[in-house]
C-alpha cells in the first residue's frame, strides 16, 4: 500500500498481462502484506457486498474469494482503497486508465504539499470550523458537551423546536439527524436523550444547528435532503482561487442527508457555467439520467446563482492561507449560498460520474505550486 516507484509500476504492469503471472504476484502480495490485508479485510468485504453488480454471486464462496484477490492485487499494484476498485470500475479498465485516477492516497500526497496539518483539527472539529467561518454559515449553531450546557440547550430549542443534531467529530453524514422536540414528552427527556448519546461518542460534543431551508430549485432534485455543492477551492501562489472539478451530492427520497453512504448520488458540475454535465452516479454502481424519486432530469440542471457560489469560495479560501485546498459543502437558500461545512481532505468522488481519471489534470496544477514550506506561517 506504499506509494509505488516507477520500477515497481513497470514490473506490476508487466505481471498483470497474463492470468498466471498476475495470480503469482497476487499470492506474493498476500504473503508479504498480511498485516495490511488483515486491517483492510472488513473494508474489502464491505466493498464487495455493497456494489450492486455483485448481487448475483455473493453466496458463491469461490466468486467472493476471486473478488477479494482482485481487490488485493489492485490495492498493492495501484495503491487504491477497496471501495475505489468498484467505484472506478477497475475490472473494465486498461492499466493506463487505472493509472489516471486520482485516488485517496494520491489526494493525501497532494495535501501534504498544499495543506498544513496543524490545521487538520480546525476542519475535523465542526465547532471549530463554525467559530472560524461562522459568518458564512447563515444559521445558528451551539455546542452541547455536558449537563452544564442545559441553559444553552434550552435557549436554542426555544427558538428552534426542530433542529439538526450531529457529532462534533464525524464524517459522511453518519451522526447527522433531524430532531423534532415535539416527539419527546418534555425538554428534560430530550436533553437526557442527548446526554445519553453524548456518552456514546468517541470524542467531542454534540452540535445543534438551525435547519437549512434550501431553495425550491435545489429541492427539485430531492426535497427530503439538503442537496449540497462540493466546491473545491485551490489557493494559487498569487492568491487567486483556482476552481477545478466541482460536484454535487443529491439525496434520495426519505433520506435527510445527501451523502453517498446514505444512498445519495454524485454529479459533476462545469466550473465555468454551473451546469451539471453528467448523470448521477452512486458509490454502489447505479447511474441515473433522471432522479428516480423526484423525476428531475439530472444532466443539464443549472445550479442556481453560480457566480455567487464562486464568489463565496473566493471569500472563504484566503481566510486560512496555509490550508490551500478545501472542499466546501455549500447549500443554496432563498437568501443565497451558505456554508454547510469545510473538508480538509476532500475525496475525488466526482471521477465516478464519468469514469474519467483526473490525476494528471490535478498534477499539472499542484506540481507547479510552491511547497508549503515556502508559505508564511
Amino acid at each position: 500500500m506504499e506509494f509505488l516507484t516507477k520500477r515497481q509500476q513497470k514490473f506490476y504492469r508487466a505481471m498483470e498481462k497474463t492470468p498466471l503471472t498476475k495470480a503469482l504476484l497476487t499470492d506474493w502480495f498476500i504473503l508479504k502484506g498480511r498485516q495490511k490485508i488483515d486491517y483492510y479485510s472488513p473494508k474489502i468485504d464491505e466493498a464487495i457486498r455493497n456494489y450492486k453488480g455483485n448481487d448475483a454471486w455473493l453466496d458463491d464462496p469461490g466468486a467472493v474469494r476471486n473478488a477479494r484477490r482482485e481487490i488485493i492485487f489492485h490495492m498493492f499494484a495501484y495503491g487504491i482503497l477497496p471501495y475505489e476498485y468498484y467505484m472506478f470500475r477497475f475490472r473494465d479498465c486498461s492499466p493506463r486508465k487505472k493509472d489516471s485516477f486520482l485516488t485517496d492516497k494520491l489526494t493525501v500526497a497532494n495535501l501534504h504539499k498544499l495543506n498544513d496539518y496543524a490545521y487538520l483539527d480546525l476542519f475535523n472539529n465542526k465547532w471549530k470550523t463554525y467559530e472560524k467561518y461562522g459568518q458564512f454559515y447563515g444559521r445558528k449553531m451551539v455546542r452541547i458537551g455536558s449537563e452544564e450546557d442545559r441553559p444553552v440547550f434550552d435557549e436554542f430549542v426555544k427558538d428552534n423546536p426542530v433542529f439538526v443534531k450531529k457529532g462534533e467529530y464525524g464524517a459522511m453524514g453518519r451522526t447527522v439527524e433531524k430532531v423534532d422536540s415535539s416527539d419527546y414528552p418534555s425538554m428534560d427527556s430530550l436533553f437526557a436523550h442527548l446526554m445519553a448519546e453524548l456518552n456514546t461518542l468517541d470524542k467531542g460534543g454534540l452540535i445543534l444547528e438551525e435547519l437549512i431551508h434550501q431553495s425550491a430549485k435545489m429541492a427539485s432534485l430531492n426535497p427530503s435532503s439538503v442537496n449540497t455543492l462540493r466546491l473545491m477551492t485551490l489557493l494559487g501562489d498569487d492568491g487567486e482561487v483556482i476552481y477545478k472539478f466541482p460536484w454535487m451530492k443529491i439525496g434520495r427520497n426519505g433520506s435527510f442527508v445527501d451523502n453517498g453512504g446514505s444512498g445519495g448520488m454524485f454529479v459533476q458540475v462545469d466550473e465555468k457555467t454551473g451546469i451539471v454535465r453528467t448523470n448521477g452516479a452512486t458509490e454502489t454502481g447505479e447511474v441515473y439520467y433522471i432522479h428516480p424519486d423526484s423525476g428531475t432530469v439530472i444532466p443539464g440542471f443549472q445550479v442556481p446563482d453560480w457566480n455567487q457560489a464562486l464568489e463565496l469560495g473566493r471569500k472563504l479560501a484566503p481566510i486560512t492561507p496555509r490550508v490551500r485546498y478545501v472542499g466546501w459543502d455549500l447549500a443554496h437558500t432563498d437568501k443565497g449560498w451558505i456554508v454547510v461545512e469545510g473538508n480538509f481532505a476532500s475525496q475525488s468522488l466526482y471521477q465516478n460520474c464519468d469514469q474519467m481519471g483526473r490525476r494528471y489534470d490535478m498534477a499539472a496544477i499542484v506540481d507547479n505550486l510552491k511547497d508549503l514550506s515556502e508559505i508564511p506561517e
